[in-house]
């Protein structure tokens, strides 16, 4: 479901159905709760993509605390994440990832976005670590 103001897309929410009928009343419920948030002077701004990492990382630290997540876990996410906020220069929001944004991530990791993360090891990361990495971003 998408949010427009005015002729501009805002906000997307996935509604998680198939069947039309309550996609339509979730959307209408949502859409209710928007209008009321901006009728009592409120504002839906986008969290910028940093603050929506920051945000994922806080609810995978949450879920080690309670022992649905391993400490390991954890930090793999952690790294993976760290990369994924210095590699799409152009990439301010979530809504701004498409689905061609990480085609030059492989040659970037390859090339330049490996000297940084590892100073210690003179060679660039192998293709099963950057694939790892681009399923912690898909899950993101």
């Amino acid at each position: 479901m998408r949010f427009y103001l005015g002729n501009k897309r805002y906000k997307t929410i996935c509604l998680q159905t198939v069947d039309q009928s309550v996609a339509q009343e979730l959307a209408i419920g949502e859409w209710r709760k928007i209008l009321n948030q901006l009728d009592a002077g409120g504002t839906v701004i986008q969290k910028n993509i940093n603050k929506c990492i920051d945000d994922y990382i806080g609810i995978i630290e949450d879920q080690v605390v309670t022992g649905k997540t391993r400490k390991h876990t954890l930090l793999g996410k952690k790294s993976s994440m760290k990369k994924l906020k210095e590699f799409p220069d152009d990439v301010k929001f979530p809504k701004d990832i498409t689905s061609d944004t990480f085609q030059g991530y492989l040659k970037w990791r390859h090339t330049q976005g490996w000297s940084k993360y590892h100073n210690k090891n003179p060679k660039p990361p192998g293709d099963a670590t950057i694939n790892k990495e681009l399923s912690d971003f898909n899950r993101f």
